[in-house]
């Protein structure tokens, strides 16, 4: 495995404990399988709905591809869209190269470093792979950025509750059902690989920040709700800053 280096903070073992973990998961062919027992079979129909808002988009950036899995839900949905998968570990891009049929470019980076250029990519989508940015500030400025003036960003995550109480049980459904999924599906140490994850609610935007960053970065944004604490928000039309 080879994680590109964080230079934003001198200690990212968090954010390279997760990547680590969805690996493990990839890499035993369980992530999937926990994300359908975890969302009770909806994580396909919510992977494609967030797609669809991205129609008419001829170059997608599918940032957080991991092992492939929305890229071939952007592919079976947009069609003949271009799209530039985007990771930060080799051995996801790996195994998404393997899993993807066709021509897609795959490109190894972190939100916060795009290596592309200004104003290159008519939509950028994120699902379930936003929260695991190591600033979520920098990493939005990035989207915006390699937007073109008309581009669109869809973000479809779980999003933390404001309310407490709320938070601490959603907090416990993804554990327990994280447990009893592993068993489920014959992966008996995946549920301790997707407790790392849960733990990046914590520190995830609730629905009001989400708006409130990307107001201040796109011209319109829309919250579409989705089931419990999994959101699906569309920013459109990026303020490029003036230049000098």
């Amino acid at each position: 495995m080879t994680i590109v280096n964080d230079p934003l903070r001198t200690d990212a073992s968090q954010w390279e404990t997760i990547v680590r973990d969805i690996e493990a998961l990839a890499i035993q062919r369980c992530y999937e399988k926990l994300n359908k027992i975890v969302s009770l079979g909806l994580v396909d129909t919510l992977r494609e709905e967030a797609a669809r808002k991205a129609i008419d988009s001829r170059v997608i950036l599918d940032v957080g591809c991991g092992p492939g899995t929305s890229t071939r839900v952007i592919r079976k949905v947009l069609g003949s869209s271009r799209i530039v998968m985007l990771d930060p570990s080799t051995t996801m891009l790996s195994i998404a190269r393997s899993e993807v049929d066709g021509l897609t470019i795959a490109l190894q980076g972190i939100f916060e470093r795009l290596p592309l250029r200004d104003s290159s990519v008519d939509a950028i989508i994120a699902m379930f792979s936003f929260r695991d940015s190591i600033d979520y500030e920098l990493a939005l400025n990035e989207f915006a950025r390699v937007l073109r003036s008309s581009g669109k960003l869809v973000i479809l995550d779980i999003f933390k509750p404001s309310a407490h109480i709320v938070r601490l049980l959603a907090k416990l459904y993804l554990y327990a059902m994280s447990y009893i999924g592993s068993v489920l599906v014959l992966c008996p140490r995946s549920g301790r690989y997707y407790s790392a994850i849960v733990k990046t609610l914590d520190r995830m935007y609730t629905l009001e920040e989400a708006r409130s960053a990307l107001e201040s970065r796109f011209r319109r944004v829309s919250i579409h709700k989705g089931p419990v604490i999994v959101h699906t928000i569309v920013a459109e039309e990026p303020l490029k800053p003036l230049k000098s």
